[in-house]
């Protein structure tokens, strides 16, 4: 017996500055959408808040502060094959970010920002690309595997 993750559900305060967020930020393609909950390609899902409290505790929901960074309890990531055009579009959309385009220590290039709703998100290339990269500036799978903290056999298996 195993249980299988089928949905992540990120309890939001406004519907609609969430769905601005990832519709026209993140461009997230929307699979169920009623007033209170929006599925997304992808596994995860907006979930007016005060609605999923109700439902899940049986209680009215107090009204709660902005996570903001003092407060971080998880990350939302997505991958993209164009992060600079990705960070440029959000920025254009008025959007912060938490950081710059950097490169964290197992070699993926990202930046982060916060949602409207204070949670976490970062925007990343895509592991493969990261991976490709790093193997073409140390020429040594070795090498690659060190900087990236990824098994030599997985990248025999993905580079070949």
């Amino acid at each position: 017996m195993k249980a299988k993750l089928s949905l992540t559900a990120i309890l939001v305060d406004d519907m609609k500055a969430s769905r601005a967020f990832y519709e026209s930020g993140l461009q997230q393609i929307v699979t169920v959408d009623s007033e209170s909950h929006v599925s997304y390609e992808g596994g995860f899902s907006l979930w007016l808040r005060p609605m999923a409290v109700e439902l899940i505790a049986g209680v009215k929901a107090p009204p709660r502060e902005k996570s903001g960074l003092q407060n971080i309890e998880y990350e939302l990531s997505f991958e993209c094959d164009d992060i600079e055009a990705m960070r440029r579009h959000l920025l254009g959309l008025g959007h912060s970010l938490i950081h710059e385009i950097r490169e964290e220590p197992w070699g993926q290039r990202l930046f982060r920002l916060c949602d409207p709703d204070g949670h976490v998100v970062e925007i990343g290339e895509p592991m493969i690309a990261a991976l490709k990269r790093i193997h073409a500036e140390t020429g040594d799978i070795e090498q690659t595997s060190l900087r990236t903290h990824t098994p030599v056999d997985v990248l025999r298996w993905l580079l070949d």
